[in-house]
């Protein structure tokens, strides 16, 4: 265990429990939901949003260009909400 997992998940705990270990889900709970979004909702549109010439002029760019800081939100969100789902095991319990 790093120090920050240390410190950042020492909050989640009584004073006087020490933190054995933190363990996250497996990685693989977040890369479908990751390669799904960019897969599907990024990189699919931007595909034909660059090949299609009518599609160009019934969407403005900087209108893509917010979907895609949209998209790019939600897999950040995903990321750090995957990163904070953890069972932390200290001296007494698991919590």
């Amino acid at each position: 265990m790093n120090k920050f997992e240390n410190t950042f998940f020492k909050k989640y705990i009584p004073e006087w429990e020490n933190i054995i270990s933190v363990i996250h889900t497996h990685i693989i709970t977040i890369l479908d939901k990751v390669i799904i979004w960019l897969s599907f909702w990024a990189f699919l549109p931007s595909f034909l949003f660059f090949q299609s010439e009518r599609i160009k002029e019934m969407l403005l760019f900087f209108i893509f260009e917010i979907y895609l800081i949209g998209i790019f939100c939600k897999i950040i969100y995903d990321i750090f909400d995957w990163y904070n789902d953890v069972l932390i095991v200290t001296d007494y319990w698991i919590i």
